[in-house]
C-alpha cells in the first residue's frame, strides 16, 4: 500500500479545513457500513477515507450526503461486564496482605488514621520538649 500524504489529498481539495471535514465525514460513513470505492487492504476507515480522497473518488460532495445511522452492537454479542467497583478494588488491596499504612501511601497518603497517628507523634514530641523545659527550670 502506498502511503497517503496530506499533499496528495490537498491536490484534490481546497484547504486543510475542507480536507478534515471531508475525510472525517467519509471515515464515519465507512465505519457505519458505506461501500468503499477502493480495496480495503486491512485499512482503518480514516486511512481508507484519505486514500479515496487522494485517488479522487471522494470530494466535498460527501458533505451534502445524508449520514448513515450509527452501527448498533448486535444482540449476539454478550454484554461486557462492568469494571470492578471501588469496594471490590479496596477488598482486593486489603486481601493482598499489605499493611494498611503501605496501601495508604501507595494511594497518595492522607487518611484519618494517618492524621491521627501524626497528631499523636506531634503530641509526644511536644510533651518531650515540655519535659525538657521543666527539667531545666528545676535545676
Amino acid at each position: 500500500m502506498a502511503r497517503v500524504t496530506v499533499e496528495d489529498c490537498m491536490a484534490r481539495l481546497g484547504n486543510q479545513f475542507e480536507l478534515t471535514a471531508v475525510a472525517s465525514k467519509q471515515a464515519r460513513q465507512l465505519a457505519r457500513g458505506a461501500d468503499a470505492t477502493l480495496d480495503w487492504e486491512e485499512d482503518k476507515p480514516t486511512v481508507m477515507a484519505l486514500r479515496e480522497i487522494a485517488a479522487g473518488h471522494v470530494d466535498n460532495g460527501v458533505l451534502e450526503k445524508t449520514d448513515l445511522p450509527p452501527v448498533m452492537p448486535s444482540s449476539d454479542t454478550p454484554p461486557q461486564p462492568p469494571g470492578p467497583t471501588p469496594e471490590e478494588l479496596e477488598a482486593d488491596e486489603l486481601s493482598s496482605g499489605k499493611p494498611l499504612e503501605d496501601l495508604e501511601s501507595e494511594l497518595g497518603g492522607g487518611s484519618a488514621a494517618k492524621g491521627a497517628q501524626s497528631s499523636s507523634n506531634e503530641a509526644s514530641a511536644s510533651e518531650g520538649t515540655q519535659g525538657q523545659a521543666s527539667d531545666q527550670s528545676e535545676s
